[in-house]
């Protein structure tokens, strides 16, 4: 997937824009800009994606990459208050992994495991030094030697990798793909007793590879991401499976039906960090000269059980999982 939290902020810049202007407008709000850049006390680095806002609520931003920001105030005798949105120190994170895979009806896999998931801090946007480790596994259900095609999900244990949309600048936008989309604000919702931002994303452009839709949830109040619902455009049905298909068998044909990502985040503390992940993927196969074509539908989910800051080792390189995760293999 490609790309993520850039647009997060930047929507919640354009909605404080909104508010700016029209406070503007009228004359008894006389307000002045503030340009600054947020440091870390000790080691005096630009902190990105800070919070930054009056303590009484009536304005907001957020600090780009390199820690600048810019609010405007009502008088010079405002006083600004900063927060960091994401873990600043490295932490470890236990999780819960499921991966379920069926064919029609039927459950033809099931493996669990216990996931280690070493996680660096999010003071810079790259998944540099982010490493798994499957702790313990087991097959619940193995495919029957008897169905004539077998399915296979590449590297799921990476999720919590390469889907962590905040952290990993791949995941879903950057400052150059987030022009390929339109985006909407959609009203708002309530969240685990929070108010969200509800925002509606399509793709604007026809590329020569498949985009994506879905909505987003961001807090109201500390502007970090809550919850992602993101869904590969099945417009050019040749496009997706060139996104998702890793290798089948000469003669097969495939169709996707349904490529799907859920990924939330939850406060712990003084931040927001990863808590759930849950990719789906549903597909029809058929083989040609041959009447009927089954569905399948490959299910992978992980959930946050525990979080450790600043663990004294982290996940050694030689044990950790490799493989890029969601490729398909028939």
């Amino acid at each position: 997937m490609k790309r993520f939290i850039f647009f997060a902020l930047f929507i919640l810049c354009v909605i404080d824009g909104f508010s700016a202007n029209k406070m503007l407008q009228n004359e008894e709000f006389k307000q002045q800009t503030v340009r600054g850049v947020v440091k870390d006390l000790i080691t005096k680095r630009p902190i990105p994606y800070a919070n930054v806002y009056l303590p009484d609520g009536t304005a907001g931003t957020v600090t780009n990459e390199e820690g600048l920001f810019t609010i405007k105030v009502k008088s010079s005798s405002d006083s600004i208050t900063v927060a960091e949105n994401y873990p600043q120190s490295d932490n470890l994170l236990n999780l819960f992994y499921r991966e379920t895979i069926k064919k029609g009806s039927r459950y033809v896999g099931i493996s669990e495991g216990i996931l280690d998931l070493y996680k660096s801090d999010y003071s810079v946007r790259r998944r540099t030094g982010d490493k798994v480790r499957v702790a313990k596994s087991r097959k619940l259900l193995n495919q029957r030697t008897s169905d004539t095609l077998a399915v296979k999900i590449q590297g799921g244990p990476l999720l919590a990798v390469e889907f962590d949309v905040v952290k990993n600048p791949d995941a879903l936008f950057d400052e150059h793909s987030i022009h390929y989309y339109s985006f909407s604000h959609k009203g708002y919702a309530m969240m685990d007793e929070n108010l969200q931002h509800v925002v509606e994303f399509k793709p604007l452009y026809v590329l020569d590879y498949a985009l994506y839709e879905g909505v987003l949830y961001i807090d109201a109040e500390s502007h970090t991401l809550t919850r992602a619902e993101i869904s590969l455009d099945m417009s050019d049905r040749s496009k997706a499976e060139r996104a998702l298909l890793r290798k089948k068998p000469m003669g097969l044909r495939f169709k996707t039906l349904e490529a799907s990502l859920v990924v939330s985040y939850r406060k712990r503390g003084e931040y927001s960090s990863l808590d759930y992940i849950k990719s789906n993927i549903r597909f029809r196969c058929d083989w040609k000269r041959r009447l009927f074509s089954s569905s399948y539908s490959a299910v992978s989910e992980m959930v946050v059980v525990d979080l450790q800051e600043q663990p004294r080792a982290d996940v050694q390189r030689n044990l950790s999982a490799r493989e890029r995760p969601e490729d398909l293999f028939c």
